[in-house]
């Protein structure tokens, strides 16, 4: 009886290993926090030694950065709603909040897009085609079905930091009106803003399933992923890095400068959602703190330009912790919409 009892304390332990996602040692799953932080091993070196040499993408000066969408005065820090607003800052009427805003006098027959879902292609099209928004090199590059992997890796390549495990950024991922739309979207639609004090003062907003840290659960969703972001994650799977990332949840964050918002040093649940975390920076510029704690600690400041988007994973994701002083918000607003994919558990 006693020999069964342990035959089946055995079973259940051995059942409740996971894989560190840095070393692959197999480590009881209540104790992978512990182990990433203190005892995971011989990661920098096996990272070292499979990555090829990348390329470092210069960060554009902060001087020279475009303007904030907003100004201070024109955002109540305890305010739930606000105007919708251009790119470029400028209050669009009530009537004409969802119609798209012309950023550039250049003819729409030399605007490019991307295949989006079926249900939004065509709308989208004649939509963009009418803002003549102008796309960047990157966006062009993954408008096009046909081009070449091989390319499509050596932009990957080119966008890996060289000396932060884990850390990609592509600039210009979205155009001008792509951004007016995603502002529009966090600004004046369903959910509304809310106040939160959770790693630092700031307002949110979240769509898709619902993640409860303290209970450790994922349940299904009450407001779901908005097309126009269902929109973008099909374009990040056109980079083979985020080739099979299928996000089912989504965060808005609204930092304001003025009213003191910070992000302070955490690292995002290493249990409750996979691997990549990748996020959209909109509005105004920041520059991101990576820190790895311990007895040599190293810290990377990394710019997020506006329209940029980050990708973590790997130590990044895990070994380091990431944070946004008050300091280095370079723009009197930035909003911030991070993507993960969080399987259901109850």
């Amino acid at each position: 009886m006693a020999g069964r009892k342990r035959q089946k304390l055995v079973s259940r332990a051995a059942s409740s290993l996971q894989a560190c996602p840095i070393c692959q040692r197999q480590v009881p799953l209540a104790a992978i926090n512990i182990h990433l932080d203190t005892s995971c091993t011989g990661s920098a070196q096996a990272l070292q030694a499979c990555r090829p040499a990348r390329a470092s993408l210069s960060p554009a000066p902060a001087a020279q950065l475009p303007p904030a969408v907003a100004s201070p005065s024109q955002i109540s820090c305890k305010s739930q709603t606000r105007p919708s607003v251009t790119a470029q800052g400028h209050p669009i009427p009530p009537s004409t909040a969802s119609a798209p805003v012309s950023h550039s006098s250049k003819s729409a027959a030399a605007v490019t897009h991307f295949v989006s879902d079926e249900q939004w292609d065509l709308s989208h099209r004649e939509k963009t085609a009418v803002a003549g928004s102008p796309r960047s090199p990157l966006s062009e590059l993954l408008s096009n079905p046909t081009c070449d992997k091989a390319l499509l890796r050596a932009v990957c390549s080119a966008a890996a930091h060289s000396s932060l495990p884990g850390q990609s950024l592509f600039k210009d991922f979205i155009s001008e009106s792509e951004e007016a739309e995603l502002l529009d979207l966090v600004d004046n639609q369903l959910p509304q803003w809310k106040n939160s004090n959770f790693n630092g003062a700031h307002r949110g907003k979240a769509w898709g399933v619902r993640m409860d840290l303290a209970k450790r659960t994922v349940l299904t969703p009450t407001v779901l992923m908005p097309p126009i972001l269902l929109r973008i994650a099909k374009h990040m799977r056109c980079l083979p890095l985020l080739a099979k990332f299928h996000p089912n949840e989504a965060n808005a964050i609204d930092y304001q400068r003025s009213c003191g918002n910070c992000l302070k040093p955490h690292v995002d649940d290493r249990q409750m959602s996979t691997e990549f975390i990748v996020n959209l920076s909109l509005a105004g510029a920041c520059t991101m703190t990576f820190t790895r704690p311990g007895k040599a600690p190293r810290n990377f400041d990394v710019l997020l330009p506006r329209r940029s988007l980050q990708v973590t994973t790997k130590e990044a994701r895990y070994t380091y912790t990431h944070s946004i002083d008050l300091r280095n918000f370079h723009d009197p607003r930035r909003v911030s919409i991070t993507f993960r994919q969080s399987p259901l558990r109850s």
